[in-house]
């Protein structure tokens, strides 16, 4: 009878709080949150700011990779429309948007904006 007694006595006594319990989950949430920020945003964010500037530098005669894959040289951008002709082959231009665009690969875009230019390092010397 006693240990049915002690048993519900247990039951009935408040449970003790954890110690320390809420200074160290609101620490741990924002640790986790900063390290998501410079992991994960932070970088996406300078590669849609380096995209935008590369967009925007796309110019006549300059040759190009499309996210699909396809090569051709600019052959008219049109500004208002945010599209550009390209020339694939001899007497094939085709539109693309100009989000379409992966990559320039006659020139380096960069020089034109220094806040892109490589430091470091690895940075290629002038």
């Amino acid at each position: 009878m006693e240990t049915l007694n002690a048993a519900a006595s247990a039951v009935d006594a408040p449970a003790a709080a954890a110690p320390g319990f809420g200074g160290q989950t609101i620490i741990l949430v924002v640790l986790f949150i900063a390290v998501f920020y410079f992991i994960a945003i932070r970088p996406q964010n300078k590669q849609m700011t380096e995209k935008r500037a590369m967009l925007g530098s796309i110019r006549r005669e300059d040759t190009i990779v499309t996210i699909g894959g396809i090569h051709g040289i600019v052959v008219k951008v049109e500004e208002d429309e945010d599209t550009l002709y390209v020339r694939v082959a001899p007497g094939v231009e085709i539109e693309f948007l100009k989000a379409a665009i992966q990559t320039i690969t006659n020139r380096d875009w960069r020089e034109e904006f220094p806040q892109f230019q490589k430091k470091g390092l690895f940075a290629p010397k002038k």
